[in-house]
């Protein structure tokens, strides 16, 4: 009789388990469909000009579109496919920041939709992250530009082109 009652007990905390993640995956697809209703334009302008800058033009980075030269976070979206890609070093090679980027969003995403906490605290450590970026931002210019991109010169900038005009 013992194990049959450890045998319900063991099917009963399964049971429960099973039906606790349900109700908290419920509840963060609950909180992450909020968030994206109550930010649909600013997810359908930035979906958009993705799409016509990645139609149009060989870059998505604006500065680089407008100036020719990279911008800080240059090579981050590379980086990010390497890494989905699981070519880690690769995406260590394009941009090493990817590693902390992510790991701030994954923090960011367990506060807010797991813990339901404030991402102020996250605040700090967002102006960390871009502080130490431009710092290594300026080390990749001084010691790679022009180089292999993404630390290269974009010929085909919009101020160039103006330029050839006049």
């Amino acid at each position: 009789m013992s194990k049959n009652v450890n045998k319900h007990i063991r099917k009963d905390t399964t049971k429960n388990i099973t039906q606790s993640i349900t109700q908290k995956v419920k509840e963060v697809l609950h909180l992450v469909w909020r968030d994206v209703r109550e930010n649909k334009e600013v997810i359908l302008i930035v979906a958009l000009y993705f799409f016509i800058i990645g139609t149009f033009f060989r870059t998505s980075c604006s500065l680089v579109l407008t100036t020719g030269y990279p911008c800080p976070a240059c090579g981050m979206t590379r980086a990010g496919r390497s890494l989905l890609a699981g070519n880690f070093l690769r995406a260590w090679a394009l941009h090493p920041f990817i590693y902390p980027v992510v790991l701030l969003v994954v923090v960011a995403f367990v506060k807010r939709y797991f813990c339901k906490q404030s991402l102020q605290s996250l605040k700090k450590w967002l102006v960390i992250l871009l502080v130490f970026a431009c710092i290594f931002y300026i080390y990749r210019m001084y010691r790679y530009f022009p180089g292999e991109p993404p630390i290269s010169y974009y010929r085909e900038n919009w101020l160039r082109k103006i330029h050839s005009f006049y």
